[in-house]
């Protein structure tokens, strides 16, 4: 399971004329994110079951589908191998650091693990 946050402010007072802030990294980067994740996965030899669930607005405390997920699930909970949370991604900003909550909870720490370390990527835990 994917989650990610679609949740820029949106439209405001003015700023130069313009009242639609655009959230280039705050939406924009995630959003895009979860696409390219998507259409990666969706090309990958090996079949996957992965579940896609883009946030609503956080800032204004809308329900999200990921809610929703977790109210009414599609799938049994033991079934779960994992949930990716992504909200601001920063391509212009290397990767130095990679917090993994659950490590140790399930075969994906392993390989979380080892895909950091080739990358020269440190994860704490």
């Amino acid at each position: 399971m994917l989650t990610g946050a679609p949740d820029h402010i949106g439209i405001g007072a003015p700023i130069d004329g313009d009242r639609i802030y655009n959230g280039a990294m705050d939406n924009g980067s995630g959003s895009a994110l979860l696409l390219d994740l998507a259409r990666s996965f969706h090309k990958s030899p090996v079949p996957l079951n992965v579940r896609f669930y883009p946030y609503g607005s956080l800032r204004r405390k809308r329900a999200c589908s990921v809610q929703y997920f977790a109210a009414h699930p599609t799938v049994e909970a033991g079934s779960l191998a994992a949930d990716i949370n992504t909200d601001m991604f920063l391509p212009i900003v290397p990767l130095k650091i990679l917090t993994i909550y659950g490590l140790n909870e399930s075969s994906l720490g392993d390989d979380a693990r080892t895909t950091a370390e080739s990358l020269g990527v440190r994860h704490p835990g």
